[in-house]
């Protein structure tokens, strides 16, 4: 923080630079305390340091990734895709642990998944861009694994909707898929919380 006795300073703020998950803005008079913005509370000041709404990204006009993943993935060949859900987000590894998958993500590259079909298009494999990890299933839990032969990184696509609205079903576990509710991600039975978005970079 800044002991300097300008009252200009009062309303200033520091960036702390972070890595790739954005930017946090500190109070340079009143240390500890930071500029955050929640989904449903809005912009508020958190003092705890390491809250994931604490991240932001300064955007430079031409260089947003606003026009990016909006045309469908249609399943045919590999493409960097997001994988979206019900609630507005992606799914991401998540910044503090790769092996952690959450439904936190955006358009980042925590976000972007490499999307690997088979010859016919029915199953999918995704590796993440960012950690080079497969996406699986596995112990009733979505995570992530470095091998690409572990089985339990396939998973079979149902199509809900043509061209792009889908299902991940595991191929190990019959009936367990990769699902969204309220509180996260989860492995869901195929409701309509498993249904899925694909939308590709170009």
């Amino acid at each position: 923080s800044n002991n300097n006795n300008n009252n200009d300073d009062d309303n200033k703020t520091k960036t702390v630079i972070t890595n790739d998950n954005g930017v946090m803005l500190e109070a340079l008079r009143s240390s500890g305390l930071y500029f955050s913005v929640h989904p449903n509370d809005g912009v508020y000041i958190n003092r705890d340091k390491f809250c994931k709404h604490n991240y932001l990204y300064f955007l430079v006009k031409g260089k947003t990734n606003e026009g990016l993943f909006k045309k469908p993935y249609l399943l045919k060949q590999q493409n960097t895709i997001i994988i979206s859900h019900a609630f507005g987000g992606s799914i991401r590894v998540n910044p503090k642990n790769e092996n952690i998958v959450d439904s936190e993500g955006d358009k980042d590259i925590l976000s972007r998944w490499e999307a690997l079909p088979n010859d016919n298009s029915t199953i999918l494999q995704f590796r993440n861009v960012k950690s080079g990890a497969f996406l699986r299933i596995s112990d009733n839990n979505v995570s992530c694994c470095d091998a690409k032969s572990d089985p339990n990184t396939k998973f079979k696509v149902h199509v809900v909707q043509s061209p792009n609205i889908v299902k991940l079903e595991s191929v190990s576990f019959e009936n367990e898929y990769i699902s969204v509710r309220q509180k996260g991600l989860m492995v869901g039975n195929g409701g309509p919380h498993c249904q899925m978005t694909l939308f590709r970079k170009d």
